[in-house]
């Protein structure tokens, strides 16, 4: 049990090193439930970290985020690879995530993957000035 809440902790801290003023949308308990969740599942490296939410034969990226100490580096690269492999060998057809507009690392990241844009959604992300950036969404299809 022990060990267990080790990883959940860890994971956590990775994701929190991944945010810029380490502080993000999950919580500590957040990731317990998420190791708790058969249809969830986390990649962590000593790099960065993504989590996705599988269900049928659709996953859902929550979040992918490399250390702010080894951005641009290819590890972003890295971690999705790795997701997306993962998504095949479970008889995962689509990839559905959502990005912020302003995050232009993040889209060129996708889009090199082979991501396509589905549409907006509109004032989604609050951002620093307290005021909201839409979010695009983005779908990679794992079957041709």
């Amino acid at each position: 049990m022990i060990k267990k809440k080790l990883t959940e902790y860890m994971a956590f801290q990775f994701y929190l090193d991944c945010m810029p003023e380490k502080e993000g949308n999950f919580t500590l308990k957040d990731f317990y439930d998420f190791y708790k969740n058969k249809n969830i599942k986390v990649f962590c490296d000593r790099h960065g970290i993504a989590i996705a939410s599988y269900i049928e034969d659709e996953c859902e990226l929550f979040f992918l985020g490399v250390k702010n100490n080894q951005k641009r580096l290819g590890h972003g690269t890295k971690i999705l690879e790795n997701v997306i492999i993962s998504s095949k060998a479970l008889g995962t057809r689509k990839i559905f995530l959502e990005v912020n507009v302003t995050n232009e690392a993040a889209l060129k990241l996708y889009t090199n993957a082979g991501f396509k844009r589905l549409g907006i959604r509109k004032a989604y992300y609050r951002n620093s000035f307290n005021s909201f950036d839409d979010a695009i969404l983005m779908e990679l299809n794992l079957i041709s």
